[in-house]
């Protein structure tokens, strides 16, 4: 499948689509090879993070992006765009998701789309994640059955439901995983 994350920097520039919803990105680059339509975007221009976009379409070796609005850059400017995935460990598939934690963060990617962790529109194919407060960091991690389940050295945790908006993560204190 290739690298989860990716990036691009360069120069380009924003102008105003038919739909005010939308920017296209035009860059020296082509963006195609590198990022697809459904993906969760950073960008940063000029060195001011703008935040996270999905990219509705890719034309023209550019991006049409989601709800953006660019409109204040008027001129070429410097470019990066990057899709971004956690620093997982404990990694497995579970219910078409990629799952996985770092130190006490569970993360789950979107619904059948293993590159994007970051996209949180309120619907059931969502990216999901749930940071934990209890002693220690996440040891491992496996699919049970069609439950994901999740260690730390003192407790196991398993997240129930089947969207976001319903995953409910229930603790046992036991011994877990060193």
């Amino acid at each position: 499948l290739g690298s989860l994350e990716a990036s691009w920097t360069g120069t380009g520039y924003f102008t105003n689509g038919s739909d005010t919803l939308y920017d296209l990105l035009k860059t020296e680059g082509n963006l195609s090879p590198i990022f697809r339509q459904g993906d969760c975007v950073n960008i940063v221009v000029d060195g001011t993070d703008k935040g996270y976009f999905y990219i509705s379409d890719l034309k023209n070796g550019g991006a049409i992006l989601e709800n953006a609005d660019f409109s204040d850059i008027m001129s070429e400017c410097n470019l990066c765009i990057s899709r971004k995935i956690p620093d997982i460990i404990n990694t497995f598939e579970c219910n078409n998701r990629l799952w996985g934690t770092c130190e006490d963060v569970i993360y789950a990617s979107a619904l059948g789309d293993p590159f994007n962790f970051y996209k949180y529109r309120g619907i059931s194919t969502d990216s999901y994640f749930k940071e934990i407060y209890s002693a220690g960091s996440f040891t491992s991690g496996i699919a049970y059955g069609e439950t994901p389940l999740f260690f730390k050295e003192n407790g196991i945790y398993r997240v129930y439901g089947n969207a976001p908006d319903d995953f409910v993560v229930d603790v046992k204190e036991a011994p877990g995983v060193s």
